[in-house]
């Protein structure tokens, strides 16, 4: 029965749901007084695993989900008459590939129970008189069915039943989470992962241990249960993650917009002197098509001075994405911005297949370890596309590499 909500009330975006792809109707006469009504307006969340179903009114409809997939099942439009509350008729899930039930009646028993079971916490016996039936009931309600009914105690059913082994034990749910890494085009993979809190969503950026040692931050594109033989990989071998990130998801996506297509940028922009000084900037841009852009500018000047282009073989390219690759992990470590403690001369703007970094004077001289790493990986990248720093005369130094090829 109905567990107190805590003054929460819930709307579409409380949990993650689908709507009902192949309604079909059934009717189903209820009347309920403004009391319960006022009830069944505040819905209900789930707040645990066991927690088996999900509910919002809006708009005259009360909708019912189930919380660990979202699918939608049932739909019931409510109508206000003579200053009571009317159902007529509700809608049904019908597809079979998300909503097992073909029956009926036993629909009108299932979404009776929820009505008065889950939301207004009023007695509604369900019959179970058996073990089975009791383990039947928790599959489909969870919960909210431990409260006994009269003479009949439904906790020391299910109890008994799984002693008994009634219950199977392999019936335990994981809630899978398969993330990816969104800013990290080298990380191609999607990734699963385990977690206690059942909150997190699609679209939810989580906290992951990626080798041990490095806690990333992953974008969810998935979240479902599973049972042990059917999680899309082996339950013991599977992490948890860390936390769920608070930040919200469109904050980080406008921050961290990027370019498409890029495989590899790099571009050096002064940070004092003249404005418009000849002397000044200079960018490459290497695409996933095999363009090669090279830009140069003025100082602080966003229009180029120069523009020129040329097609990289395919070798290339994937010698490129194999030597970012080789320090995929590296690269996740290093902040969006590494400070040095230079205060002036030149931001170098690096994009690593989609891993963005900006420093000040970056070297390969440095104690940094993190720094020497995108210097060498950039020289590296520049000595396969046969390219380097625009010099004085407009013309591309061909020999920009560091020797540092054992680095690799």
């Amino acid at each position: 029965m109905a567990k107190e909500q805590k003054n929460r009330i819930a709307n579409s975006t409380s949990w993650k749901h689908t709507s009902i792809t192949a309604p079909h109707e059934v009717k189903f006469e209820l009347t309920f007084s403004q009391e319960q009504f006022d009830k069944i307006k505040a819905g209900f969340i789930p707040e645990a695993m066991e927690d088996k179903w999900f509910a919002f009114y809006e708009d005259g409809h009360l909708r019912f989900y189930r919380s660990w997939t979202g699918y939608g099942i049932y739909d019931v439009l409510i109508a206000e008459q003579d200053g009571k509350f009317m159902v007529s008729h509700f809608v049904v899930e019908r597809n079979a590939d998300l909503f097992k039930c073909t029956d009926d009646e036993e629909d009108k028993r299932s979404l009776g129970f929820l009505i008065y079971g889950l939301i207004l916490g009023e007695p509604f016996p369900l019959g179970i008189k058996t073990g089975t039936d009791a383990i039947k009931a928790w599959s489909s309600f969870g919960r909210a069915i431990l409260t006994p009914e009269e003479g009949n105690d439904i906790s020391a059913k299910l109890d008994d039943a799984i002693k008994t082994g009634g219950a199977k034990q392999d019936e335990q749910k994981y809630y899978y989470l398969t993330v990816k890494f969104d800013e990290h085009k080298f990380l191609t993979k999607k990734y699963n992962y385990i977690s206690d809190d059942t909150t997190v969503k699609k679209g939810d950026i989580v906290l992951v241990d990626v080798n041990g040692t490095t806690t990333l931050e992953a974008e969810v594109i998935d979240a479902r249960f599973y049972t042990k033989e059917k999680a899309p990989y082996p339950v013991h071998l599977t992490k948890k993650i860390i936390a769920k990130k608070e930040t919200p998801a469109e904050e980080r996506d406008e921050d961290e917009a990027e370019v498409e297509g890029i495989v590899f940028a790099y571009a050096v922009r002064g940070c004092w002197g003249v404005k418009g000084a000849p002397c000044g900037d200079y960018a490459i841009e290497l695409y996933d098509d095999g363009l090669l852009v090279k830009k140069t500018y003025r100082l602080f000047e966003e229009k180029p001075r120069t523009r020129t282009e040329e097609r990289i073989e395919d070798s290339i390219i994937g010698e490129v994405r194999a030597a970012i690759e080789s320090k995929a992990v590296e690269l996740l470590r290093i902040l969006r911005n590494p400070h040095n403690g230079s205060c002036d001369g030149a931001f170098h703007h690096f994009n690593f297949m989609g891993k963005r970094i900006t420093a000040l004077n970056p070297s390969t001289a440095a104690v940094d370890e993190n720094e020497v790493l995108i210097c060498v990986l950039r020289d590296k990248i520049l000595g396969l596309l046969n390219v380097g720093k625009q010099d004085d005369d407009d013309d591309w130094d061909m020999d920009f590499t560091t020797g540092n090829d054992d680095y690799f």
